[in-house]
This record gives C-alpha cells, structure tokens and sequence, in this order.
C-alpha cells in the first residue's frame, strides 16, 4: 500500500488565493483611484469650479459698518469676505 504524502497547510497554494486575491484588489482600487484623481481636478478648473485664492483683505472703506466677516460662500462653499449690513 502506498503512502499518502501529507503537504503542510502553509504550502498549499489553494488556500492562499483568498489572500491573493484581496491584495490584488487593494492595489488596483489604490492604482485606480490615484489615476482619476488628476481628471476630476482638470474638470473642475475648466469649468470654473475651484474657488479663487485671496491674496489681499478688502479695505475697510468698502464696507459701510467698516467690519468685513470671513464666511464661505452658500453657493459653491469658497471662503469669501462678505459685508453685513444691518
């Protein structure tokens, strides 16, 4: 009678496809989503979507109350300088 070569579970490739498998995932919805990153910018500064840089603060003449109030903008939530009137 022949004997039955017993293959420790460690070496048995069959029970690391899972493994395999969900590694292989992981790298490919990082990969993914690293390349549409680049797009959804580029879409969104042609359209006109990213809020513009404030390089200077408004002056307070501007302002009947003379008191400016740094607040975001309801519409596409950019940071915006507004002027409450009363």
């Amino acid at each position: 009678m022949a004997k039955k070569l017993v293959k420790p579970a460690f070496f048995d490739f069959s029970s690391w496809n899972f493994i395999i498998f969900l590694v292989l995932t992981c790298i490919l919805i990082v990969v993914v989503a690293t390349i549409l990153q680049g797009p959804v910018r580029d879409l969104s500064a042609k359209a006109g979507i990213q809020c513009p840089q404030i390089t200077s603060l408004p002056r307070p003449e501007d302002c009947p109350g003379g008191k400016w109030v740094f607040s975001r903008d309801p519409v596409n939530s950019c940071s915006t300088f507004t002027c409450p009137t009363k």
